[in-house]
Formats: C-alpha cells, sequence, structure tokens
C-alpha cells in the first residue's frame, strides 16, 4: 500500500477511535518498538497485535493502562500521544539528605494520588517523603550503638535455631538440621529489627535529637503506592520491572548491602526484597506498642524469587525475624 493511503487511513483511525474510547488517565510510554518516539510504527505494532498478526507479540508491550488485554483503548492511548495529547514525562524526583555522625541517608517525594489495597479498598495518599532505601545497619548502627557483628551473630543464632526446628522457610537454602555459614553482615546492608516493634522508638528520638524532625513508620497505602511506582506506575509485577533479578534481593544467605540492583519508577531501592519493611495500617503516634503492624516487600531468603511488592505479612512483638526493616517516612 502507498505510504500516503497508509497515512491516511491511520489518521482515519485515529479520528473514529477519539468518538469510541477513552484514553487512560495516567502517564504511558507507547513506544513499543523503543526506537526512542511514539510514532505510526508503533501504532502498527498494536494494531497488528489486536488483529494477531504479529508473530513477536510476546516481546511487545502493547498493553498501555496495564488492564490485562491490548484493546482499542491502548490503540487510542497511543494514537494520542502521536496527535500531540500526550506525551510521556519522566518523574522530577526531589530529594532531601539528612546527615547523622557522618552517615548521610536520602529522603524522596512522593507526589500524592490513589491506590488500590483490594480488600482494604482505595485510599488516597498526601505527599510525603520516604527514605530512598532501607534503613542501613551503618544509620542504625550510629543511632543506637550497636553493630554490624552483633547483626551477624543475631543472624547467625537465629538461622541455626530455625534449621533446629526443621522450618520448611528455609528448605532450599539450608539442608533441616545443618550447621550455616557464618556470613559477615555488611553496614551497608539494611538494619534489622530483632522483633517488629523491637528498638524503633530509640531510632525515631535519635533522629528527632539529631535532625530536629519527626519520622515514623509509612502506612500501609504510602508504602504500597510508593512501591508501585506511584503515579508513574508502569504496572510491573516488582517494584520496578517484571524481571526480579533487575530489582530484588533473594536466594542470599543474609541481607545483602542496598542500591545494588535498579530503582523502581520513582528512584526507590529494594522494595521486593532484601528485607521485609514494616508498616502500619494508618498513621500511629509512637510510643504505640499495641498497633497493629504489618511486613511488606519480602525478603532475601526467597529461594526462587523475591516476593512481590504486594505481598503483606502481620507483625507482632513476638516475631522474631532476621529479615525484618524498616524505611521512614517524615512525619513533619
Amino acid at each position: 500500500m502507498a505510504t500516503k493511503y497508509k497515512s491516511a487511513i491511520i489518521v482515519i483511525i485515529a479520528f473514529v477511535m477519539q468518538f469510541l474510547f477513552t484514553p487512560p488517565a495516567q502517564a504511558i510510554t507507547g513506544d513499543l518498538n523503543n526506537d526512542g518516539t511514539v510514532d505510526a510504527d508503533d501504532i502498527n505494532i498494536i494494531i497488528n497485535v489486536i488483529l494477531n498478526k504479529d508473530a513477536a507479540t510476546a516481546q511487545i508491550i502493547a498493553d498501555i493502562n496495564n488492564d490485562g488485554v491490548t484493546d482499542g483503548i491502548d490503540l487510542n492511548a497511543i494514537i494520542n500521544i502521536v496527535l500531540g495529547k500526550y506525551q510521556w514525562v519522566e518523574p522530577v524526583i526531589n530529594q532531601r539528605t539528612f546527615t547523622v555522625k557522618g552517615i548521610s541517608f536520602t529522603m524522596l517525594e512522593v507526589e500524592g494520588g490513589e491506590v488500590d489495597l483490594g480488600k482494604r479498598g482505595v485510599k488516597t495518599v498526601n505527599n510525603f517523603w520516604m527514605m530512598e532505601t532501607e534503613m542501613t545497619e551503618a544509620l542504625a548502627s550510629t543511632l543506637y550503638g550497636r553493630n554490624a557483628t552483633q547483626s551477624s551473630n543475631y543472624y547467625y543464632n537465629w538461622v541455626k535455631n530455625t534449621i533446629s526446628r526443621n522450618n520448611s522457610y528455609l528448605d532450599g537454602m539450608y539442608p533441616p538440621n545443618s550447621n550455616p555459614p557464618h556470613h559477615s553482615y555488611s553496614d551497608e546492608a539494611p538494619a534489622i529489627m530483632e522483633r517488629a516493634n523491637y528498638d524503633i522508638q530509640p531510632f525515631l528520638n535519635q533522629l528527632y535529637e539529631y535532625t530536629g524532625h519527626h519520622f515514623r513508620l509509612p502506612t500501609l497505602a504510602e508504602w504500597t503506592f510508593a512501591a508501585r511506582g506511584g503515579n508513574y506506575s508502569r504496572g510491573y509485577t516488582y517494584s520496578g520491572s517484571n524481571n526480579a533479578s533487575e530489582v530484588g534481593i533473594f536466594n542470599a544467605y543474609t541481607p545483602q548491602s542496598v542500591k545494588q540492583k535498579n530503582p523502581n519508577e520513582i528512584g526507590f531501592y529494594d522494595m521486593s526484597g532484601n528485607v521485609g519493611e514494616l508498616v502500619t495500617i494508618d498513621p500511629s503516634p509512637y510510643p504505640c506498642d499495641n498497633c497493629q503492624r504489618l511486613v511488606c516487600g519480602g525478603d532475601a531468603f526467597h529461594v526462587t524469587s523475591p516476593e512481590p511488592y504486594n505481598i503483606i505479612q502481620f507483625a507482632t512483638n513476638e516475631d522474631e525475624n532476621c529479615f525484618i526493616g524498616l524505611r521512614l517516612v517524615l512525619a513533619d
């Protein structure tokens, strides 16, 4: 077909689709062939996917609005990009850096929005600031006077006791009743909470003393919204990718140094692995010994893959686990 006729057909389709479908109200990319532009070639690709004429469908991300199907809504979205009505905008990530006794950590601002928590309903979150990484052992040691050797010993004893109970949680990594190696624990690895509420308040008190700011655990809604990529979510299975190995620490003998993998869409690291992270259902003042805690995000002990960001477990003061950490948000 002559080029001019092909172009005419594309324009006609564009105007017809305008009246048939409503474009998705979210940031979208549409560059299906990864050539750096969204143009008629991408429109042709998605048409062929819809008509089942594309032999490389498995390699093409054509479900623009992440609803599980490739259909006219996705086609309309790309057409609108070509017509100049949509444009992929990379997020502007605002940062704040705090330093405590020579140890620095970075907070990222998350633009507010809505997050679907399934049975817990759709929640609205306001703008908030959250740690770029899980709290590291270096920061925890500075705040609370412990060190990586103590965490390493705690980790070893926990693994040893768990193995002695023939816990299936460790199947595939350590045989029952085996003797685990004594791995060293890095200062840049996430700090581990020996119990779900244990030693959090001293961290918060010390942070306030050194920074003049109040911190708290994130809510489930805040944590989940950030893990999904906020308003710039691309609907990945894991926090930042559909490929677990790109973003998640798993099948590891100990939690690993933070920021070894890629960040998610809005700059957060390790939200699909390394250590599970404590959150609250609602904002809770401290001290709050009886507040219900949740653990989100999975951890390094998962052998085959990290847990997706939406894995949620309940946590209590009695929980003893060497793979529970935390990532704080600003409370003021």
